[in-house]
Order: C-alpha cells, then structure tokens, then sequence
C-alpha cells in the first residue's frame, strides 16, 4: 500500500508550481512507495473544489508546502495549511527564502527545510520514517538512491531559480500596486514590514525602467541568482540609458563605523566577501562595476532605495548599545522622488555616492 503525501503551491506556472511539479515526479523515483498529490490532478472543473481538497488532505499523512518569496503570504496556501494541521507533519520547503521570513505565519511553528540538497535529503529521511516498517528503506539504500538521483532534481532547481517571477505575495502585490501609481506619492506611503526583503527586491528590480539606486550595507541579498533575470538584462538596459547604482559599506571603514553597522567577529570579512561577489556578478556580465558599484566609509542613518520616480527608505534600527538591528523585513515608507521628502532622501544618496569610491 502506498503512502500518500500532499504538495501544496500556488500560481500557476509559479517558481512554486514547478518546485511542487518537480518534486510530484522525482520523490516516488526515490522512494516508490510514496504516492504525491498534486492539485492538479484531483481538482477537476465543477468539483466543490473545498470538499475535494479536505477530503484528499484527510487522507495524506504529510503535507510539503513549496514555499518562494512570491507565495509566502498567499492566501491559497495558508487556506490548506490550516487545512493540513490536523495531519500528522508539516514541511515548509523554502526556496530563496530563509526561516525566519515564517514569523508570524503558521508554518513558523514546523521545522523548515531548505530546498538544497541538505534539506531535500532531510526530507526524504522524513518522508521514509512515515512509512511502515517493512517499506521503510534502510539508511544505506537511502543514501544510495539519494545520491543516484538527485542531480536530475538539482537541475531542475537551476532551471526554477532562473525563472522570471511574477509574484502573488499580498506584500508583493501592495508593493507593486503602489510603485505603479507614481503620481499620487505626494504624501508618503508606509509598509509595516518588507524592507530588504526578496519580495520588495523582486518588486523593484522588476519594475524599475529608468533606475534603480540601492544604499545598503552587504547588499547580499539583492546580488542574489534569485535576480539572475534583471542581472542578465541590465547590460542592455544600460546602453538605452538606465541607471544602475549600489552603494556597499567600505570594508576599510574605521573601525567604529564597521562595529556600530553589525557588531559580528566575522563582518569585516563578510562585508568583503559581499562586495567581491557584487564586482564579480556585474563583470560576468561584461559590466564594468566600477561605473555602478561603490563604497563609503560614514555613518548610515537610514537605508535608501530609489526605483524611477519612488524613494524606498527605511530609517536604521539601533539596539540599547547604540548598534544598528539589520533591516530584513522591517517597516519602511514609499515616497514620491519629486516631494520635498523624496527630494532629501535623493539629496543624502548623491551625497553618499559623491563621497564614496568605486570598488
């Protein structure tokens, strides 16, 4: 008897339907006794699609949730995880996102998994420990199969990462909502969270048409293969006239510059690692990164991102010491570039970029 177990995406032709698709077809090649479901193939048109799904869900002793930046708040999704969590396991596979983007979201309370071959092996050894024991495969077969077949997952992994995403994220879809309507910013617009987030870099590296500025610190995020597509288009983009800037704390800052942005043994040496990885992004692609890419050595009062007409800013966050919080997910406002605010915040990114050198 096979063991069923549920696969839960959203968005059609989605990062996470293809994770959730590539998984229905490579795990029962690992493990055959188990029997995926996908939506796809049970809900059928003029089904109550609410009863088929309960019903299929009742019957699966583990559900997989294909978690990506563009799906995290879907409401689809935490419709069938409220669902499932009468079931026996929950697995959040997460794909470009790190747990902590779970806070506050009922898969925060179930061990995540990153989709990776550390994590998808961890999966599978979950996946065998449901079975009865006489189909359970020892661990040795295990590591076996694993290793056998893995490389044709992993493949298609790449090829999911390089997808230019359109996401459904509620965040997402508030941000791009508001960075559509560029006339009516006059007076601000505030998000409670999001800030350096993969769904607000998404947001703007898609929307952006006549430039995108970044002030951050590390910027790892955003020289990330997740926005492989922006990077491989942006040489064009260039040569009709966008304008592409990132500012990167110098790791030859003073001392207490470095130690009041990330009070970390390994930052210098982390913040060099980033910037090295950001030159060397742009130069594969034949861009030289000294025109767009700088380092300053002052003291950052707030982070800045300007997309076209749009000023992104998020103030910095300081602890009881005085030492700044990172900004991943924090509030931020969206304001008008042509405002008297906007008009500040573009004044303090020139001043940065002025005073600072190219890597």
């Amino acid at each position: 008897m096979k063991t069923k177990f549920f696969l839960s995406w959203s968005g059609q032709n989605s990062r996470s339907h293809d994770l959730a698709r590539a998984l229905h077809d490579w795990l029962p090649k690992v493990i055959q006794v188990l029997d995926p479901r996908f939506s796809d193939d049970f809900l059928k048109p003029g089904q109550i699609w609410s009863k088929s799904l309960a019903i299929e869900l009742d019957e699966c002793r583990i559900g997989i949730f294909c978690l990506t930046p563009e799906n995290l708040k879907s409401p689809w999704m935490l419709f069938e995880a409220g669902v499932f969590l009468r079931g026996e396991r929950v697995c959040p596979l997460l794909l470009g996102l790190d747990p902590g983007a779970l806070k506050n979201l009922p898969y925060a309370q179930f061990q995540a998994l990153s989709f990776n071959s550390v994590g998808v092996f961890k999966l599978i050894q979950n996946l065998n420990q449901t079975l009865a024991a006489e189909q359970r495969l020892k661990d040795k077969h295990l590591d076996e199969v694993f290793l056998a077949h893995w490389p044709a997952l992993d493949k298609d992994i790449k090829t999911i990462l390089s997808k230019e995403v359109e996401g459904e994220s509620p965040i997402l879809e508030e941000v791009l909502q508001v960075l559509k309507t560029n006339g009516l910013m006059h007076s601000g617009y505030k998000f409670s969270n999001g800030f350096e987030s993969p769904a607000l870099y998404t947001a703007v590296s898609n929307l952006a048409k006549k430039r995108l500025f970044i002030l951050g610190r590390k910027n790892r995020k955003f020289f990330d293969k997740g926005y492989k597509a922006f990077f491989d288009k942006l040489p064009d983009k260039l040569k009709n006239g966008f304008q592409f800037r990132v500012l990167f704390l110098d790791p030859k800052s003073p001392d207490n510059i470095l130690n009041s942005a990330q009070q970390l043994d390994d930052f210098k040496s982390e913040l060099e690692k980033c910037v090295a990885s950001g030159k060397k992004y742009l130069e594969q692609r034949g861009i030289k990164a000294s025109d767009h890419c700088r380092a300053y050595s002052s003291q950052r009062n707030s982070a800045i991102i300007v997309a076209d007409d749009l000023v992104l800013h998020c103030s910095s966050i300081v602890d009881s010491a005085g030492l700044a919080k990172p900004l991943t997910d924090a509030s931020f406002s969206v304001i008008n570039a042509n405002s008297p605010c906007g008009k500040e915040l573009l004044d303090s990114f020139e001043s940065f970029w002025n005073s600072a050198k190219p890597i």
